[in-house]
């Protein structure tokens, strides 16, 4: 190991443990695990986790002209969030999480935050097995820097994504079809994005694996019904009726600022009342369309961006090269992606370092990949203050940043043979 080597593998270590201390000192502090947590215990009670009523109630109560006639409607909005059906996950999640949910919430959370730390060095392992041992180091380094800003949200947020890229990665790594089978769907049963996966199983010709993803599915599914079937069902019923549904039929389900998606970026850009706050701080939307034309622009840039993966796909593809290109979908083409959602992205950003350091003549990819993910970092709050960190946001710079990423992958040439 050289000089260099040594100095990065502190300095990763560095990185390491200050989400390790960060996540120990803000696991008291209320965030996202709170509504898990909560969820929960209304599990356990037999209440209504989705706080369905309550829901149905307030929809459609307020127009966006309505701000203009009482601004005292924008206080209450904005003290809304949160508190009335922040709960969006499949009952399942808030199922397997009950165990916890009888010890205090302080304690709850520390433990779920250590699950998710010991989760993401699962992942780095996974990580330097996948990419090969040879200069992991630097791969590493370049990862967690150019991640951190997303690793840090989810440490604050104390949010599910390291669990979910572990199940992801373990999923693919292991060549036991059972065992593939059920880590996936368990990913996708407590969020539903990771189910874009199968694509990479599809091309793997890893049927039987899908079979078993199947299975597990359904497996899932059940299990939240076996104390109370009755209770279950309802809670299923509300969860696709309030949350599945909802996203489909209307582009503005929670595109609020902090939603850097696809489907987010054309709402807050195109229809009003998607982020009322910041929407009139920002005299947005720029043009007025109806939900139909949002989503018939929304399935055209969708097909724009799944082509060239799937000539990949026809042409030949790297495994990692696939799975990269995955990850950076499963964010951007979700319904809602918040800033430590991004934090799929250091698989995709050490992926590719690890590609052009092994081609000196990829130059011009090189350079572009160095200033996109410079982006991420320059835009973020403790760079770029308070003021570009809002504008970034709003005009979602991490959506176009991650496509950037998204087609200089695809740009690669393959590898494997």
């Amino acid at each position: 190991m050289g000089r260099m080597e040594r100095i990065l593998s502190i300095v990763n270590i560095i990185f390491l443990l200050g989400i390790l201390l960060s996540g120990i000192d803000k696991s008291r502090a209320i965030s996202d695990f709170n509504d898990y947590y909560k969820a929960s215990k209304l599990y356990s009670s037999k209440a209504d986790i989705y706080q369905y009523e309550q829901i149905k109630d307030l929809s459609g109560k307020y127009t966006f002209d309505d701000l203009f006639k009482n601004l005292d409607l924008i206080s209450k909005l904005e003290s809304l969030r949160g508190n009335v059906a922040s709960y969006i996950y499949p009952p399942t999640f808030a199922f397997l999480l009950i165990p916890i949910s009888y010890l205090s919430y302080e304690n709850a959370s520390l433990l779920f935050f250590l699950i998710n730390y010991v989760c993401l060095l699962g992942s780095i392992y996974l990580m330097r097995s996948l990419f090969y041992p040879s200069r992991f180091t630097y791969i590493l380094f370049f990862s967690l820097l150019f991640s951190y800003r997303f690793l840090e949200n989810h440490t604050s947020n104390n949010q599910v994504a390291f669990i979910l890229l572990f199940l992801i990665l373990m999923s693919v790594k292991t060549r036991n079809n059972i065992l593939s089978g059920f880590l996936l769907s368990l990913a996708v049963v407590i969020k539903l994005t990771p189910i874009i996966f199968v694509i990479h199983f599809l091309y793997k010709r890893r049927i039987k694996a899908l079979f078993f993803f199947g299975l597990g599915l359904l497996f899932w599914i059940l299990i939240p019904l076996i104390p109370d079937t009755e209770f279950g069902l309802r809670n299923w019923t509300n969860w696709l009726d309030m949350v599945l549904l909802s996203a489909l039929k209307n582009p503005v389900f929670r595109a609020w600022k902090n939603n850097q998606s696809l489907i987010a970026t054309l709402a807050k850009y195109f229809m009003e009342g998607a982020d009322p706050v910041n929407q009139l701080l920002f005299r947005m939307p720029f043009y007025s369309l109806s939900v139909g034309s949002v989503k018939l622009i929304f399935n055209f840039i969708v097909l724009l961006i799944l082509v060239p993966l799937f000539y990949r796909y026809r042409k030949g593809i790297d495994s990692n090269q696939s799975l990269s290109a995955l990850f950076i979908l499963s964010v951007i083409l979700s319904g809602i992606s918040w800033i430590h959602t991004f934090a799929f992205f250091i698989f995709p950003i050490g992926y590719y370092y690890h590609r052009i350091i092994q081609i000196p003549e990829l130059v011009w990819r090189k350079r572009f990949y160095f200033i996109l993910c410079s982006l991420i970092i320059l835009t973020g709050k403790s760079i770029g203050g308070s003021v570009v960190d809002s504008i970034s946001l709003m005009f979602s710079f991490l959506l176009y940043i991650g496509l950037g990423l998204y087609f200089l992958i695809l740009s690669l040439p393959r590898r494997e043979h």
